[in-house]
């Protein structure tokens, strides 16, 4: 989620375990939300979707652990019972190296009404060490992994820009390395 105005919209944040890391993945909802927690619940169903839309490229102990959403305007998140369902993976994280668990995938777009939209998250396996390898420039593109455009057609139809409208994902990721968790990744050993 783009740190632009965190609390303009709806939250809801999903907790998930990715190569034996926890992680959090936050999208945006409605704006006017009335009940919240019945927005979790779809919200659920969508970031589920969204992830099932990549299980051919996430670790084999990916799983959603909790959630909890907040309002628009408050920055306390509640807990809910509203927990995606688990997509499968397939890769074996026990033989991935400390700096692909440690890399982020972030994809962009623009609300409708020109918010920013974003959605990091980590967990998705691409073995970019070779010059001809996926995501070996630092982007992974639709034509290049075929869940991105089912994952951005999921996110455009469901999640909202930091300005409340409705966003508009792009058929790419962009791949980096988060140098604070890959320290603690190779200290910890994780």
């Amino acid at each position: 989620m783009t740190d632009f105005s965190p609390d303009f919209t709806y939250r809801y944040k999903a907790r998930y375990l990715a190569a034996g890391i926890t992680h959090d993945f936050v999208v945006r909802g409605d704006q006017w939300v009335v009940d919240g927690e019945t927005h979790a619940t779809a919200l659920a169903a969508n970031v589920g979707e969204f992830f099932a839309a990549l299980e051919d490229q996430l670790y084999s102990d990916f799983a959603f652990i909790s959630a909890s959403w907040a309002y628009r305007g408050s920055s306390v998140f509640v807990p809910t019972t509203a927990v995606p369902v688990s997509p499968t993976g397939v890769v074996d994280e026990s033989t991935v190296s400390s700096r692909l668990r440690a890399t982020a995938s972030t994809m962009s777009g623009r609300g409708t009404a020109l918010g920013h939209a974003k959605l990091y998250f980590f967990g998705l396996w691409v073995p970019d060490h070779l010059t001809a390898s996926l995501g070996a420039d630092g982007v992974l593109t639709g034509t290049e992994f075929g869940g991105i455009v089912n994952a951005a057609a999921v996110a455009t139809t469901r999640f909202h820009a930091s300005d409340g409208s409705s966003a508009i994902f792009y058929e790419r990721l962009t791949l980096k390395v988060n140098d604070r968790l890959l320290r603690t990744v190779r200290r910890l050993g994780v």
